[in-house]
């Protein structure tokens, strides 16, 4: 029997999330550009729970007013003109949201428009995520095991510092509440740490709902241009900053961000790929862009005859890792016509530009401001200028992107991390970190992964050369990265003090708090007073992903970012869960050096 009856994931070739193709050819349908679109006015108001929606129609002006099963509109009563090529949409809690989720893949559920509920609690009392979670109805299952029960999706702080909050799914019916573990953050049964839930639930870590599956990657409307899928994202998609460019066969439309954007929607205002998912969530994508090989050298023939051999980013970088994903040129800003010149050809026939005015005002910013080199004095302005540090491309959507030689970037990037391994025998472990902007440098060389004999007492040989080292070290740019907004304010004579007690928290021992300080508290002399916070394992985990052969039975990952101050500012805290160190332990403290 397949999903729709079971809810078992079918063992078939075609399953998309197992036997991806990069090069398989999705069918794609593009907006229609020159259709005028009219906001309509606002035509009801509806209470759903305790929420106010109010119902939005982008209507063609074409339409005959018709009102069929296609316009899309609330199943509760209220009339919505428009027809099947209207946009019809609802906003909830100032988001703009399209009212028709999507269509149920499996047959399984049938999906709604988030709905706020306040009979459902997970967290206690006194556990600081209670107050941030959030419980919605997302949709009913209609057949299959959980026939009759409601969907549930929690949106809950995550338990520490993180980038993104955390999710569960649950069936809530006849079973009770069931955890869908394939489709929730990792959770502790309630009978492991009642302290931590209210209530009972079981866990169901096989159930499968394709209509939650996204394909790791697909083949964009050029049959060249890959996009490849952040999976740690959690926001609630939102159209506000967003307009449609493509149509996905079997998965939706494709947003993007308006070049007009006004970043207010955080990781939706970054120029990401975004669809929506059936229970409220945005799957957001990468596009990568296919004349940038391995390494990040943009293949490029320069109007010279020259070969490009410079590594450039596409991305906006900052702290430890990208800002965005694509660093795009708002319109106004850059005058292609009157401020650029042809520079070269890239490998697929297209222009690259660059700056006509070699003083001009991003040029001159890039080289006072952002470009500050860890050693060595700065090139002078001549030599900056040659190596070209900045060059633009126009995308297949009409944006011009920028890209930053590498040797010109901000100077922030994660700083001496440094990796201890304990297992409980001498075992041969094979480490590996994967880094969107690449090493820096490593110690011992990483080649293609790290490869030593580890003791308990957590000395490690390299297996190659025999050479001893107490830790694995390396620093590089990782994925996305945003300084987090809660953390601890302390004066800098009180700096030592904080990190002993904050890191100790985190899980680690002395020697590894002896370590941490030694090379931070140098750091932390310039000003009166310091912003300090901590991301935990998940966050860093999602920033820099590492995998440990033979696997792990306690990894606790630590990276600090702080700001200098001139004057104490008021922050929010964040309470920290010490975790227990079990089995064969692997250690990972660093900071954000700017």
């Amino acid at each position: 029997m397949l999903e729709d009856e079971i809810g078992q994931k079918p063992n078939l070739d075609a399953d998309i999330r197992e036997n991806f193709n990069p090069k398989k050819k999705f069918p794609f349908t593009f907006p229609e550009k020159k259709k005028l679109i009219i906001l309509a006015v606002v035509i009801g108001v509806v209470v759903v729970g305790l929420g106010t929606y109010a119902v939005v129609g982008l209507i063609n002006p074409a339409n005959d007013g018709s009102n069929d099963a296609n316009t899309g509109q609330l199943s509760i009563g209220q009339d919505v003109t428009g027809d099947g090529d209207g946009e019809i949409t609802v906003i909830k809690d100032e988001c703009i949201y399209p009212v028709t989720p999507p269509e149920s893949r499996s047959g399984l559920v049938k999906w709604q428009v988030p709905e706020e509920i306040f009979d459902f609690e997970l967290f206690l009392d006194g556990d600081y995520r209670k107050s941030g979670a959030s419980y919605d109805k997302v949709g009913e299952f209609i057949s299959g095991k959980y026939k009759g029960s409601d969907v549930i999706l929690v949106d809950a702080p995550c338990d520490g510092m993180c980038f993104y909050s955390d999710r569960y799914l649950f069936a809530r019916g006849d079973k009770g509440n069931v955890l869908l573990g394939k489709y929730s953050d990792f959770i502790t049964t309630s009978s492991d740490y009642p302290h931590y839930f209210v209530g009972e639930f079981t866990e169901d870590n096989d159930f499968y709902l394709s209509d939650l599956d996204f394909p790791e990657q697909f083949v964009g409307p050029d049959n060249s241009t890959i996009f490849t899928i952040n999976r740690y994202a959690n926001v609630p998609f939102c159209l506000n900053d967003l307009e449609k460019v493509f149509t996905l066969d079997q998965y939706g439309d494709v947003y993007t961000t308006k070049q007009t954007t006004t970043g207010k929607y955080g990781e939706l205002s970054e120029f990401g790929f975004y669809l929506l998912s059936p229970e409220g969530t945005a799957v957001i994508y990468k596009m990568g862009i296919d004349f940038v090989s391995a390494g990040n050298v943009p293949q490029i023939t320069w109007n010279d005859g020259t070969q490009n051999t410079g590594e450039y980013d596409y991305v906006d970088m900052g702290g430890c890792g990208a800002q965005n994903y694509l660093s795009v040129v708002f319109p106004g800003s850059i005058n292609k016509d009157s401020e650029l010149k042809v520079a070269g050809i890239n490998s697929q026939g297209e222009q690259v530009y660059v700056f006509i005015d070699s003083n001009h005002e991003i040029l001159k910013k890039i080289y006072e401001i952002e470009y500050n080199p860890w050693q060595g004095e700065k090139v002078s302005y001549d030599e900056f200028i040659k190596d070209r540090p900045a060059f633009f491309w126009q995308d297949q959507f009409g944006r011009l992107v920028k890209f930053q030689n590498r040797k010109f970037i901000p100077p922030a990037e994660c700083g001496k991390p440094v990796i201890y391994l304990y297992p409980e025998t001498k075992t041969e472990v094979s480490v590996k970190v994967q880094l969107e902007g690449g090493f820096s440098f490593t110690n011992p060389p990483y080649g293609n992964g790290w490869l030593v004999v580890a003791y308990p007492d957590g000395t490690l040989v390299e297996s190659k050369t025999g050479e001893v080292y107490p830790y694995l070290f390396w620093e590089g740019r990782g994925g996305k990265y945003k300084q987090p907004e809660k953390g601890f304010v302390a004066a800098q004579s009180e700096v030592p003090a904080l990190l002993d007690e904050k890191l100790k928290l985190l899980g680690l021992n002395e020697k590894e708090v002896f370590d941490f300080k030694a090379f931070w508290v140098p750091k932390m002399q310039e000003k009166p007073y310091y912003f300090v916070t901590f991301l935990t394992t998940k966050a860093v985990e999602q920033l820099a992903p590492m995998t440990v052969d033979p696997k792990a039975d306690t990894v606790i990952r630590v990276l600090m970012d702080f700001e200098a101050l001139d004057k104490p500012r008021v922050v929010e805290g964040f309470e920290i869960h010490t975790p227990q160190r079990d089995g064969f332990t692997v250690v990972e403290w660093g900071g954000v050096l700017r």
